[in-house]
């Protein structure tokens, strides 16, 4: 799909699959679906990558968040750094050892070294 028709795209179902198939489609969506709290949700939770193209209101609301990172821990990941720096608080220490743990598995499967990721250099596994 061109990122020209993802652009002009209005249809949420066409966009939203895009989305799933390849994360990097969500930068070219169609703006008012980066708002779109169910659009944000349901892509992010299957493909927790997109969130980082999502609005920041959303990326900064602590509810939306945690509802995502029970999902997929991962998710924390992408989300606002206000959020990232409150970890412990927002999701206590089972979600967050669980989205650690995630990421560390994601990226030895990718062969990328730990050391590098940044989030694990701000989160240490305590």
């Amino acid at each position: 799909m061109s990122k020209n028709y993802l652009m002009k795209e209005k249809d949420k179902n066409i966009a939203l699959e895009a989305v799933i198939k390849d994360w990097n489609a969500f930068k070219h969506v169609d703006k008012k679906f980066r708002k779109d709290k169910s659009f944000v949700k349901e892509a992010a939770t299957t493909r927790p990558e997109a969130l980082q193209y999502a609005d920041k209101s959303l990326k900064k609301d602590k509810t939306f968040i945690l509802g995502l990172v029970k999902k997929n821990g991962s998710a924390l990941e992408y989300a606002d750094e206000s959020l990232k720096k409150d970890r412990w608080g927002m999701i206590g220490d089972q979600f967050m050892d669980r989205a650690i743990g995630y990421i560390r598995i994601k990226l030895c499967m990718s062969g990328e070294p730990i050391e590098n990721n940044s989030f694990l250099k701000t989160y240490p596994i305590r």
